[in-house]
């Protein structure tokens, strides 16, 4: 068995015809760690790269598709998405609490102002294309699913937008939903991954403490998934390369790897192998975008934008 796919987290597409400019938009951007102007362009020249290379296939999206859920950003971003499976592309995603905020916001000629919103029961239907679609099972209710992407490999999409306590988790209906598909893939000899926006496991020790930096009860969910043999997840949120490991006290090891955000330093694709019970991971740059990047190739104007936040709040 050897099966490639890429997987990329964060897009954070925005519209730029619905404004970015403007001194309320500089004000912002000065506490702002992620590109909002430069989205479009990036998203141009990544969504390129992905239906014009040879190294995979398959696509993953691991959720915050657009900015802050503006109606025009998921028409224009589901235009990308169609462009690349016209290429032979196929694309499996997930949402995230980014493409249905209540408040989105943009940058018009009067400041700051609230464009259209997406309400979180349309998501399904604006991507349904993109995973639901061609999905052995689907959880309606809390936007996840589950695919077949080869014979005997299997991706289990998990949204977990709900909050508990301030965290995003699992409902327990959600995870009696999972354990069914879990000992079906068990019981039909299939190697089942899992792709999840929000964090399984701390990036870092520190990141255990805050909140909105991984999911409720983490443990529970960690020792839930390996123990039903699902011992890899694809996660993103965090804007961070990082792969940690958790072992269950039934001995059974889970694996967390999170990726940068691809409009966002650091701005990554990952391009994984999986081989019986190995995953080769492979971290890749994202390409050069077309924008004004004041002189500074495309990877230092998204560190400087970082770099700029940190020095601004500090």
């Amino acid at each position: 068995m050897s099966f490639k796919f890429l997987v990329l987290t964060d897009p954070h597409f925005f519209d730029t015809d619905l404004g970015c400019s403007g001194p309320d938009y500089d004000d912002f951007m000065h506490y702002e760690q992620k590109c909002f102007a430069e989205t479009e362009s990036i998203n141009n020249a990544v969504f390129k790269y992905l239906g014009e290379t040879d190294l995979a296939d398959t696509v993953i999206i691991v959720g915050d598709l657009t900015q802050n859920g503006e109606r025009k950003s998921h028409e224009k971003f589901i235009k990308l998405l169609y462009d690349i499976k016209a290429k032979g592309k196929k694309v499996y995603l997930i949402t995230a609490d980014h493409d249905w905020k209540n408040d989105p916001f943009a940058f018009g000629e009067n400041g700051r102002y609230m464009p259209e919103p997406t309400p979180k029961e349309d998501l399904i239907k604006l991507y349904n294309d993109f995973g639901f679609a061609d999905a052995i099972a689907v959880d309606e209710e809390h936007l996840s699913y589950v695919a077949q992407l080869s014979e005997n490999v299997r991706l289990l999409a998990i949204n977990a937008d709900i909050k508990t306590k301030g965290q995003f988790s699992l409902t327990e209906k959600q995870v009696e939903w999972i354990k069914v598909q879990t000992k079906k893939a068990r019981e039909e000899n299939q190697m089942m991954f899992a792709i999840c926006h929000y964090p399984v496991l701390p990036i870092q020790p520190l990141f255990s403490i805050i909140k909105s930096a991984l999911m409720y009860d983490y443990k529970s969910v960690a020792t839930l998934l390996a123990d039903e043999g699902v011992h890899l997840v694809f996660t993103g949120h965090m804007h961070n390369q990082s792969i940690n490991e958790f072992v269950t006290e039934k001995g059974n090891k889970f694996f967390d790897v999170t990726t940068g955000s691809i409009i966002a330093d650091p701005s990554y694709i990952r391009l994984v192998t999986l081989n019986e019970n190995k995953a080769e991971i492979e971290s890749i740059p994202t390409p050069d975008f077309d924008y004004d990047t004041k002189g500074m190739t495309c990877k230092e104007y998204l560190t400087s934008v970082f770099d700029a936040m940190i020095r601004n709040i500090l």
